[in-house]
């Protein structure tokens, strides 16, 4: 999609330089993306401090796309979790931080969920849908036409230059076109942070906007109901599955997962999306994933639905409303705590 927006000569060039770009630069590129899909608007971008060209005219996978973003609308765990996350980042450093965080201490991510609204608000703009261009609205929280499946569709067949998602879609972007599933790569979540919003030490705006989020999501869980004897099998098994050739083959092969133990200096593995991964954790940028250590039900079920039953369905969001998210999702947090 890259070479065809901004030839092929470019493309290495620029994921490194989406990957540096500062927010400024990704909302510019959104919005001349936007214009070039829907009124033929040739631009120049700058991402990096470097200039990029768009194609005078639509040719190969860039005459299939309707919008700049595919977004899950009906899913309120991609943006209540996920994309909040990368906020809450910047107060907190890991869940532990923040689950042992003072309403004090959550009273600084003001500044962040301020982005984060931003940000939102940008992403859920320009948005790409089955049958054409798409908007915020009714229709935009229906699993019917705005669920996973849909939203991998709508990725999946050239329609959307961009997708908010993690490795453990590879295996579904793949059995929709396989063609496309080998040549993704990770960019980093931007939003527009000043530097006063960041209380995490050792931490800038241009790491957080250069990052992206690693961690393990979920753990192993054994059945202490059962005998001794089978709690030890399941065991056996789990680490079978982790350590051995024929295990961390299924693991990297068929999960499409990063073995637990991989060093990416030497780890090469059979998905771009990996390998993509690995590349950040070479190169430090990777962030956490302390949202896991807010309250239980904030962030998806909270949150989450709020964004999905009051803006998501809205238009055009003002600065009153960016102000309502911040305080919605501040209080609803030290609430619950």
């Amino acid at each position: 999609m890259i070479a065809d927006l901004f030839g092929g000569a470019s493309v290495d060039a620029f994921i490194a330089d989406a990957k540096a770009a500062t927010y400024a630069e990704w909302e510019a590129l959104v919005k001349a993306l936007d214009a070039y899909i829907k009124r033929n608007v040739q631009a120049t971008v700058k991402l990096n401090g470097k200039a990029y060209v768009l194609a005078t005219a639509k040719t190969g996978l860039a005459k299939n796309l309707n919008g700049v973003f595919a977004v899950m609308g009906a899913e309120k765990w991609t943006y209540g979790d996920h994309f909040i996350n990368v906020a809450v980042n910047a107060v907190f450093a890991n869940p532990n931080a923040a689950a042992n965080a003072t309403d004090a201490d959550v009273e600084q991510l003001r500044g962040a969920f301020l982005a984060y609204a931003k940000a939102l608000d940008l992403k859920t703009s320009y948005l790409a849908g089955l049958r054409g261009a798409a908007t915020r609205g009714q229709d935009f929280v229906s699993s019917a036409n705005f669920g996973y499946d849909q939203a991998v569709q709508i990725f999946a067949d050239n329609k959307a230059v961009f997708f908010k998602q993690g490795n453990w879609a590879y295996g579904n972007i793949a059995g929709v076109n396989a063609a496309q599933a080998e040549r993704l790569e990770f960019l980093p979540v931007k939003m527009p942070f000043e530097s006063a919003d960041i209380k995490v030490a050792g931490l800038t705006v241009a790491k957080l906007n250069s990052s992206i989020p690693v961690f393990v999501p979920n753990y192993y869980a054994i059945n202490s109901q059962v005998p001794a004897a089978e709690q030890k099998l399941a065991m056996d098994f789990l680490v079978w599955l982790n350590t051995s050739a024929t295990g961390k083959k299924y693991i990297v092969e068929e999960f499409n997962f990063i073995p637990y133990n991989a060093d990416p200096a030497t780890t090469t593995l059979p998905n771009s999306l990996g390998n993509s991964i690995l590349d950040y954790i070479k190169a430090g940028t990777i962030i956490a994933a302390p949202y896991h250590g807010a309250p239980a039900t904030w962030s998806g079920d909270v949150v989450g639905l709020r964004l999905m039953e009051q803006y998501l369905t809205k238009s055009n969001w003002t600065a009153q409303d960016y102000k309502d998210i911040v305080d919605y999702a501040v209080q609803n947090w030290q609430n619950l705590n």
